[in-house]
C-alpha cells in the first residue's frame, strides 16, 4: 500500500490536517533557513487529530501530540497551555505525528509518524524535555511509524511501522538492536513486557505476536481477531496481554498465547487504544471509527462491564492515559480536536483543553459578491448525494474586513449543481456524474487507484466554462465536465473539504474545511487568493505571500514555521513579527476587486513592495544563559545571555529582554545599535520576584521584522524559602458625568465603584496587599486620569499585578487617532483635550509587572452610535510584545455595550464581578484566573444581552494566565 493509504488507515479517518504552532528553538544558530517558511495556525490548541496524550511523571503536566505537527504541553491543575515544540516539517502530510512515547523518568519524548529527515521521511525523533533539543534521530523504517514505547528502564525503544516491521532501538547509541519481521501487513501497536525481556506487536494481518527482545525471535502468535489488530497492552503484573481490534472486540491472552476472554460489549466502533490500569484488573479503552457513541471507558475485566464511560468527545477518540495516581484520565478526540481531563471515578469533567478554532462545515456567498458565510455545526441532510447543507451561522464582509449580520439561506447561495442543461449528481462515494439533457455524459473520477477507492467526495459545484470543482477527503480538484480530465489540484487545505460555493459571478470559489480555515480561490490559480481563519470574534486573513489583515487579537492566531535543519526543532514566527512589512489591510480589502495581491498593493499606493515572508525573515535569537526550560535559582539578580543572528538581507537593529511577556525596563530597556549588526551577543541583568515563575524571552529586531527566542521559565527561591506574595493595585475610572452634558452616561461611575469593591472583597488572602484608587466623574479630568496611571506606575514592582478599568467614552479625531475622553474633554478639540492612544500606550507600557487593561469605552448611552472599531489599533499595539498588556474589552469593535436599568450597571461589569465572586472558578480550586474570568464573562454577557454583546480578552504571547481573586 502507499504511504498515504497507511496514513489514513492508521487514524481510520479521511480528515487530514497539517497546521503547526510552536516556540523558537533554542539552539538554532544558522543564519539561513533551509526550507521556505510554511503557514502555521496558532489557535491555542490543536488544529488536527490528537493521536497521543500523556501525563508527565508527577502528573502536573500533560503532553499531547498531533497530526498538526506540534507537541503541546498543558498545566493539569489549571488546564492552561504551557508551551509548544515542533519537529521539522514538510509540505502536505510530511511532519504529521502519529505516535509518541514518554520515557519512564519523563525526561525524553520520542515521536514518529510521517516524519522528516532530509530525504528520509520516517525518522524517530528523541527529544530531551530538559534541554528542549532533539537528542537523537533513529532512522531505519521505510514507511510511516504508528506506535512507540520505551522499555521499563528507559534504555530501549520499540517502534511499529507500515513497513510491516517493528524495530528495537538502543536509545543511547541510536543503534537498531532488532528488526522484528514476520507480520504480513502494517504493524500498528507495540509494547514491552514489565521486565523488558519480551515485547508484543499488533498488526493489520489480524494477529498479534510475542517476541524475545534479546534475540528478535517470534515466540507466540495471537490469532483469532476477525479484523485488523491495532491496539495492544501488557499488564503490570506481567500475566496478561490485551489486544484491541477493528472487529470491535478486546481480547485478553496469557503470556503463552492462550485466549482467556473476549469482550464484545464495547460498542459499535473500532478500538483505537487500550491500556491496563496499575492493578491489572481494569483496562481503559478508546473507540475509533464506526457508528454510535464516541466513548472512552474503563473496563472491569472480571465482570466485563465498563462502569465508567466518558462520552463528551464529539467524534472519534484516539488515545487516553491515566494520571500517575489514576484519579484522572486524559483523552483526545472530537470535531474540535479537543482534550478532556476527567475523573476516573465517575467521568465528570475537570478541564476541556481546546484551541480557539473550529472545523467549518458550510460555505456560501452573499448576493453582493463580497460577503461570505459559513458555519461550525456538522449536521444537515445530504443533498444531491453528498453536498451537505449544514447551518450557516456567521458572515464576513471581505471588502470591509468586518463581521456582518447573521446569514440566511434566502440571501446566500451555496453550491450550484445545475447550469443550463448540465447537472452534477453523486454516483458513488468517490465519483460524480455529469448529466446533460437528462442523460449521463461522463463520470468525474480521480486519477489514481487509491483515490478512486478512498478519496470520498464531500461537495461539488459547477463553474463557468464547462468546469466543475470537487471537494473531497484529500483536497480540492477542478474538472473539465466535457472530457472528465482533472485540470488542477488546488494546494492549500490540509483537511476534508466540507463545503464549496461559487461567487455569484462565477469568478471565485469559496471552500470550507475541517482544517479550520475558509479559502477563496481563483479557479485558474493553483494556490488560494485569500485564506481566512476565524476564532470567535477574532480573525486573520492572509495571502500565500504572507500579506495579512487581522482583528486586534488575530495576529496571534497565525504565523510561519521556520525550519532550522533536519536535526533541530523548528521555530515559529507570529504574524505580528512581520507587521512592519506585511500588515496590509487596505490591500486585502481590494483583493476581490483586483484578483491579485500585486495589483491590490498598487491600487492602495503600495506598489513596488512585492515582498514575501521568505524575504523578511526575522533574526534567529536564543537564550544561551540560563540553560534549560525550567530554572530554579537562589540568586535574585540573574544574568541573561542572548545571542541573535541576522537572517537574509536585513541586519539586527536592536535587542531587548522580555519578562513575563513585557519589555523589561520598558522602552529604556531596548538596546539600539547605531550600526546594524549581523551577529549580536548581549547580557541583560534582571531582578526576580521571590516565588514567582517568571518567563524570559529575548526579542531581536531588524527594520522589517523581529525574532523571539523560546521562553525560559525561571523561579527565584530564596535560601530562607520565604516567598513574597504579589501585591494587587487597582485603578478604577468611570465617567457618568461630563462637562458636556451631551456625553453623559448612565452607570459608568457605578460600574467603576462596583469594580473597585469587587477586588477589595475577593483579593483578600491572595495578595500581599490590595490597594485601589477610584477616579470618577469630575475627578476623571485629563490630568486626573494621567495622575491615576502615574500612581500605578509608582506603586508596582515586577512581581505585582495591576488592573486599569475605564468606563467612559472614546473616539477618533480628524486624523483618525483614538482618544480617551476625560471629564473636561471638548468634542470639537478632541486632539487637544483628549488623551491620545500614543500617550495611553506610553503611560500603561511604563507600568511594571503584569497589567490587565479593562476597557468599556463604547457604552449604549454614548453620543456616538457607531463605534466602528475605534480601539482596534490601540488594542493591537498594547497586546504586542512592544507593550505586553493584557486587554479585555466589553464588546467587539462594532458593538455597543448594553446596560441593565434594574441592576444599575453595565452587563459587562456585572458579569465581571460575578466571575470574581467564584462563578468563573471552573476548576474549583478556589482561585479565579484571568483566563477563567475571560471565558465566564464572554459567555455570561452573551447570554444576558441575547447575543448582542461579546466581550473579548486579548492576551499577549508569553504572558500566562494570572490569579485575580480568591473565592474561599
Amino acid at each position: 500500500m502507499t504511504t498515504h493509504e497507511n496514513t489514513l488507515k492508521a487514524i481510520g479517518l479521511s480528515l487530514l490536517m497539517a497546521f503547526t504552532a510552536g516556540t523558537q528553538h533554542a539552539g538554532a544558530q544558522e543564519s539561513e533557513q533551509r526550507d521556505p517558511p510554511r503557514l502555521a495556525l496558532n489557535a491555542g490548541g490543536h488544529t488536527a487529530m490528537v493521536n497521543r496524550v500523556f501525563f508527565r511523571s508527577g502528573g502536573e503536566e500533560l503532553i499531547s501530540v498531533s497530526d498538526d505537527k506540534t507537541i503541546r504541553f498543558w498545566d493539569v491543575s489549571s488546564g492552561e497551555p504551557l508551551r509548544v515544540i515542533r519537529p521539522p516539517i514538510g509540505d502536505g502530510d510530511v511532519g504529521m505525528l502519529y505516535s509518541a512515547a514518554l520515557s519512564p523518568d519523563g525526561n525524553q519524548l520520542a515521536v514518529g509518524g510521517y516524519t522528516r529527515y532530509a530525504n528520509l521521511r520516517y525518522a524517530i525523533y528523541v527529544i530531551s524535555l530538559v534541554s528542549g533539543e532533539i537528542e537523537h534521530l533513529l532512522v531505519g523504517h521505510t514507511n510511516v511509524i504508528h506506535d512507540l514505547r520505551f522499555s521499563p528502564d528507559g534504555r530501549k525503544l520499540i517502534s511499529a511501522s507500515s513497513d510491516m516491521t517493528a524495530r528495537i532501538w538502543d536509545v543511547a547509541t541510536h543503534e537498531c538492536l532488532q528488526v522484528l519481521k514476520g507480520h504480513t501487513d502494517n504493524v500498528y501497536g507495540v509494547v514491552f513486557s514489565p521486565d523488558g525481556n519480551s515485547c508484543a506487536t499488533a498488526s493489520d494481518d489480524d494477529t498479534a505476536a510475542i517476541w524475545n527482545v534479546a534475540t528478535g525471535q517470534r515466540l507466540r502468535t495471537l490469532s483469532g481477531h476477525r479484523d485488523d489488530v491495532n491496539a495492544i497492552a501488557w499488564s503490570s503484573n506481567g500475566k496478561w496481554i490485551a489486544t484491541g481490534s477493528y472487529d470491535r472486540t478486546i481480547r485478553v491472552w496469557n503470556i503463552n498465547g492462550q485466549l482467556q476472554r473476549e469482550y464484545d460489549q464495547i460498542g459499535n466502533r473500532t478500538l483505537s487504544h487500550i491500556e491496563f490500569c496499575n492493578d491489572s484488573r481494569r483496562l481503559i479503552w478508546c473507540q475509533g471509527v464506526g457508528s454510535g457513541a464516541r466513548e472512552v471507558g474503563i473496563l472491569d475485566l472480571a465482570s466485563g462491564e465498563s462502569k465508567v464511560r466518558f462520552n463528551k468527545h464529539t467524534n472519534t477518540t484516539m488515545h487516553a492515559s491515566l494520571s500517575p495516581d489514576e484519579t484522572l484520565v486524559a483523552s483526545s478526540g472530537g470535531n474540535d480536536k479537543e482534550l478532556y481531563l476527567w475523573n476516573a471515578s465517575d467521568g465528570s469533567v475537570v478541564h476541556k483543553l481546546v484551541g480557539r478554532g473550529r472545523g467549518n462545515w458550510s460555505a456560501a456567498w452573499g448576493s453582493d459578491g463580497s460577503t461570505i458565510a459559513w458555519g461550525n455545526i456538522n449536521r444537515g441532510q445530504a443533498t444531491n448525494g453528498t453536498n451537505r447543507k449544514s447551518p450557516l451561522e456567521y458572515a464576513f464582509e471581505l471588502d470591509r474586513l468586518q463581521f456582518a449580520k447573521a446569514p440566511d439561506d434566502e440571501t446566500y447561495t451555496r453550491y450550484r449543481t445545475q447550469r443550463g442543461n448540465t447537472l452534477l449528481k453523486s454516483s458513488g462515494a468517490t465519483t460524480v456524474d455529469v448529466i446533460r439533457g437528462g442523460e449521463k455524459a461522463i463520470t468525474l473520477e480521480f486519477d489514481s487507484k487509491f483515490s478512486r477507492a478512498h478519496n470520498t467526495v464531500s461537495c461539488f459545484t459547477l463553474l463557468p466554462g464547462d468546469r466543475a470543482a470537487v471537494g473531497s477527503s484529500f483536497g480540492l480538484y477542478l474538472f473539465d465536465t466535457r472530457s472528465g480530465k482533472i485540470l488542477r489540484k488546488f494546494v492549500g487545505h490540509t483537511g476534508l473539504i466540507s463545503a464549496i460555493s461559487p461567487s455569484p459571478d462565477g469568478r471565485y470559489l469559496l471552500t470550507a474545511s475541517n482544517d479550520m480555515t475558509m479559502r477563496v480561490w481563483d479557479p485558474d490559480v493553483r494556490k488560494p487568493l485569500l485564506n481566512l481563519f476565524f476564532a470567535g470574534e477574532e480573525w486573520v486573513a492572509w495571502t500565500p505571500d504572507g500579506y495579512y489583515a487581522s482583528s486586534p487579537g488575530g495576529e496571534a492566531l497565525m504565523g510561519w514555521h521556520l525550519d532550522n535543519g533536519p536535526d533541530h526543532l523548528g521555530s515559529f514566527a507570529r504574524a505580528s513579527q512581520f507587521r512592519d512589512s506585511l500588515y496590509q489591510p487596505s490591500a486585502i480589502k481590494m483583493l476581490l476587486r483586483t484578483g491579485d495581491i500585486t495589483r491590490a498593493l498598487e491600487a492602495t499606493g503600495k506598489g513596488g513592495r512585492d515582498t514575501s515572508v521568505a524575504q523578511v525573515l526575522p533574526p534567529t535569537v536564543f537564550i544561551a544563559r540560563p540553560d534549560g526550560n525550567d530554572v530554579q535559582t537562589d540568586v535574585q539578580e540573574m544574568t541573561v545571555m542572548a545571542v541573535a543572528k541576522q537572517v537574509g538581507e536585513h541586519p539586527i537593529t536592536s535587542i531587548q529582554l522580555l519578562l513575563d511577556g513585557r519589555p523589561y525596563g520598558g522602552r529604556a530597556g531596548i538596546k539600539h545599535f547605531d550600526a546594524p549588526r549581523r551577529d549580536v551577543r548581549e547580557r541583560f541583568y534582571v531582578q526576580l520576584s521571590a516565588g514567582i515563575k517568571h518567563r524570559l524571552q529575548v526579542r531581536a529586531d531588524s527594520d522589517v521584522s523581529f525574532g523571539l527566542s523560546r521562553g525560559v521559565n525561571v523561579t527565584f527561591r530564596p535560601k530562607s524559602n520565604e516567598s513574597k506574595l504579589p501585591a494587587l493595585y487597582v485603578l478604577s475610572m468611570g465617567l457618568r458625568d461630563y462637562q458636556d452634558d451631551e456625553l453623559d452616561l448612565n452607570f459608568a461611575d457605578r460600574d467603576a465603584r462596583r469594580f473597585e469593591r469587587a477586588f477589595q472583597t475577593y483579593g483578600k488572602g491572595l495578595f500581599r496587599k490590595v490597594e485601589t484608587k477610584l477616579v470618577v466623574n469630575e475627578q476623571a479630568t485629563r490630568i486626573g486620569i494621567l495622575k491615576g496611571l502615574d500612581w500605578l506606575k509608582r506603586q508596582m514592582d515586577q512581581g505585582d499585578i495591576g488592573l486599569v478599568y475605564y468606563s467612559g467614552h472614546g473616539d477618533k479625531d480628524s486624523s483618525d487617532v483614538f482618544h480617551i475622553m476625560p471629564h473636561d474633554v471638548e468634542k470639537d478639540l478632541l486632539s487637544v483635550t483628549g488623551i491620545p492612544d500614543a500617550q495611553i500606550k506610553t503611560m500603561v507600557g511604563a507600568i511594571n509587572g503584569r497589567v490587565l487593561l479593562v476597557l468599556d469605552a463604547c457604552n449604549s448611552g454614548a453620543a456616538f452610535k457607531n463605534p466602528n472599531n475605534l480601539m482596534d489599533d490601540l488594542i493591537r499595539d498594547l497586546v504586542s510584545s512592544d507593550y505586553g498588556i493584557t486587554v479585555m474589552s466589553s464588546s467587539t469593535g462594532k458593538e455597543l455595550s448594553q446596560e441593565s436599568s434594574d441592576a444599575g450597571g453595565g452587563y459587562f461589569t456585572i458579569a465581571f464581578v460575578e466571575g470574581l465572586s467564584g462563578r468563573a472558578d471552573t476548576n474549583q480550586d478556589g482561585v479565579v484566573y484571568s483566563s477563567e474570568l475571560a471565558n465566564y464573562v464572554a459567555e455570561r454577557v452573551k447570554s444576558l444581552t441575547k447575543g448582542q454583546q461579546h466581550p473579548v480578552m486579548r492576551n499577549p504571547a508569553g504572558v500566562p494566565a494570572f490569579p485575580l481573586a480568591k473565592t474561599r
